[in-house]
Order: structure tokens, then sequence, then C-alpha cells
């Protein structure tokens, strides 16, 4: 038996059940996430994986490519790693998704609207609609960051309250584009409260700069809350409850529940 497959089993052995689905379920299979596709070179972050189901490990595999392209919009630094994975999912969004591409073109009103909300300073001579800007407003995409979201959120809690969420447990997320993040949408109380910032590192490499987050968890670990940003491009702010009860004070935000198997 080599080492990967005895290091497999240890691993499922200590994690019997699939952290993903509300703990009733066996699980079957690791799970690298956050997706090995988010990162350059498919170098993920060390100890970042979890014990999952057939079903949860599947689940998000369309919404992965789609947030791995999206999150490569808006890159700390370029390099030829970056720009030959951000073709690959270009293609593969389009082949999948026609139209996905042209529809992030953003229209005169798009652009005009941006500008003046934001108060975007354009260099001397630029046109209004040479902003450098992409319309994310795009319902295959905020779908793909919610599904893709929550069961991230799923896995932090688990990795930091080292309990799966019961279904009764709940999940809310909101996710911001750059310009919201820059222009103080997310609520900066939050930054002061989540002091928890982990190490992310492959090979004593960290990759910090294509993703991050801080987090803080109650004392009963009952609760915990994260901001995670990916790249520079977007970020995600996200509640995990063990009572989805709890949830109903975050206003016009749809609560969602650990994943049931064939839903």
């Amino acid at each position: 038996m080599g080492n990967k497959r005895k290091k497999r089993e240890k691993f499922l052995a200590e994690h019997k059940y699939c952290c993903f689905c509300g703990g009733g379920t066996p699980s079957k299979e690791e799970d690298h996430f956050p997706s090995r596709a988010l990162f350059d070179n498919r170098q993920w972050p060390e100890g970042y994986v979890f014990p999952t189901c057939v079903y949860c490990n599947r689940i998000t595999r369309k919404e992965e490519t789609i947030v791995a392209f999206i999150s490569r919009l808006y890159a700390v630094s370029e390099n030829d790693i970056h720009i030959k994975d951000f073709e690959k999912y270009a293609k593969s969004l389009e082949y999948n998704y026609p139209g996905f591409l042209q529809r992030m073109f953003p229209t005169t009103i798009n652009i005009r609207n941006a500008v003046k909300k934001y108060d975007i300073k354009l260099p001397k001579g630029q046109a209004k609609s040479e902003a450098p800007l992409v319309n994310l407003e795009d319902p295959i995409i905020d779908r793909a960051i919610r599904i893709f979201g929550r069961k991230l959120l799923l896995a932090l809690y688990y990795k930091h309250a080292g309990m799966i969420l019961p279904q009764e447990g709940g999940v809310v997320l909101r996710w911001y584009t750059n310009l919201q993040v820059e222009n103080g949408e997310i609520p900066p109380e939050m930054k002061s409260i989540l002091s928890n910032i982990p190490p992310l590192v492959r090979c004593k490499t960290s990759l910090g700069d294509q993703f991050a987050y801080a987090y803080g968890i109650t004392d009963c670990k009952g609760g915990s809350a994260y901001i995670i940003n990916f790249r520079k491009s977007f970020s995600l702010v996200g509640f995990v409850y063990s009572s989805a009860s709890r949830l109903s004070r975050v206003d016009e935000a749809e609560v969602y529940r650990p994943f049931k198997p064939n839903e």
C-alpha cells in the first residue's frame, strides 16, 4: 500500500463524516478547498483538505471554474502562470457558457453609473468608455459565488470550530466587487473584530496574495464570521451559526443550510 493511500485512509478514519452535509453522511473522499483551480499552477494551501461524500465533492465543480476566472480579473501581480491560467479558464467558460465573456463588457450606461457612484478618477484625456471596468452583474456569476461561498464557509467552520455544522445550522453570505471594497461597503467594524488571520502557504511560499481571510469565532464555537479576499478581484463576508434562527437578524440575507445529497 502506497504512502499516499495510507495517508488518505488515515485521514478518512479520523474524519468519518462529510463536513458539508450536516454530519450524517460518511466521508468517502478528500476535498481540497478552496479548490486548486483558484491558485497559480494549482498550488493550493497546505492543511486545507476536508472530508467529503462523493456528492459534496462534486457539487461546486462548475462554479469553481467561474470563481477561478473571476478571482483572476485583478491580480496583485501578473506572471506567465497567471496569464496562462486566466486564458485557460476564459476558454473553458466561453465553451460551457456561450456569450458569458461578452456579457462582462459593460454598457456605456454601466460605466457612467459606476464612474459617478464611485467617483472614479480617470487619467486626463481618457474617455469614460475606456474605463477599466467589467460587468459582474450576471446571474451566473452571482449563483456561482454563492454556491462556492456556501461550501467554503462550511469548510472554514469545520476547520476552525472543529465541528460539522448540523442541518439546523445556517450560513449567510454577501460578496463585494473590488470597487465596493475600496469604497468601504464592507462594514468597517467587521475588520476590527476579525483578528484571526491564518497563514496560507505551500512549500514555505505564501499564497496570501491569491486567497486570504480573517475570521472570528465565539467561545462556544456555535458561531463564526469571515472576511475572505480573492486576490484583489472580490471579497466575501459570511456568518455561520449552529442554529439558523440566530441569522434572522442579518437583514435581507438568504440563509443557506448544509448541503443535502441529491438536493
